[in-house]
């Protein structure tokens, strides 16, 4: 995976918690679980090689504002808003 400008940690329904990583070009947004010790720490941990998933950008316009987002396992993640 290429580095990106920027990262997110999203927080799941179920309480799993994901890095996300967004790639305007494509328009989808690279994805990973973290650890439990990742979690537990509060930091990444770069050294080991990791399954990343990818999933396509969603838009959605509410009350004048437009949302960029992805679902991952039914948890909406906003990755912009404006």
């Amino acid at each position: 995976m290429r580095k990106s400008e920027f990262v997110m940690v999203g927080t799941l329904f179920n309480q799993k918690k994901v890095l996300v990583t967004p790639d305007y070009t494509n328009k989808v947004c690279k994805y990973r679980y973290l650890t439990e010790v990742e979690v537990n720490d509060d930091r990444l941990i770069l050294t080991k090689t990791y399954e990343w998933f990818t999933k396509p950008m969603e838009t959605s316009l509410e009350n004048g504002i437009h949302y960029i987002y992805i679902t991952v396992e039914g948890t909406p993640i906003v990755v912009n808003r404006f």
